[in-house]
């Protein structure tokens, strides 16, 4: 989808969200933008084998059970204590792809340093 057909489909959403829930519009654009990630989520799924935490490397044992995480034939293996973390970095990951995508922070990235490396 090009990039200016996805920022109609946020700005849609974002209007819908507004007037149908009474939010702000900067609420109605976050919102927007959850549901834009929730959906890359979807569409770009981990799979891992079952018996290794897909986190943290280590293999399921009696003390540390990995348990699947996900729907259908889409499952991620992780310890449940590694689920938050596991969970916070694929959140980080759509919200960095959905940002791509729409090019938004495009313009500060090219006005900042050059020193991506700090």
């Amino acid at each position: 989808m090009a990039r200016s057909k996805r920022r109609t489909a946020i700005a849609s959403t974002a209007i819908t969200a507004h007037t149908a829930l009474f939010c702000t519009p900067a609420m109605a654009t976050a919102r927007a933008l959850e549901c834009c990630a929730v959906e890359w989520l979807n569409h770009n799924p981990v799979r891992s084998a079952p018996g290794r935490c897909v986190w943290c490397g280590r293999p399921e044992n009696a003390g540390a059970t990995v348990v699947p995480f996900g729907v259908g034939e889409h499952h991620a293996w992780l310890h449940p204590d590694c689920w938050p973390a596991w969970h916070a970095h694929r959140r980080a990951a759509a919200s960095l792809a959905i940002t791509e995508m729409l090019g938004i922070g495009t313009r500060q990235k090219a006005k900042g340093s050059n020193n991506e490396d700090r």
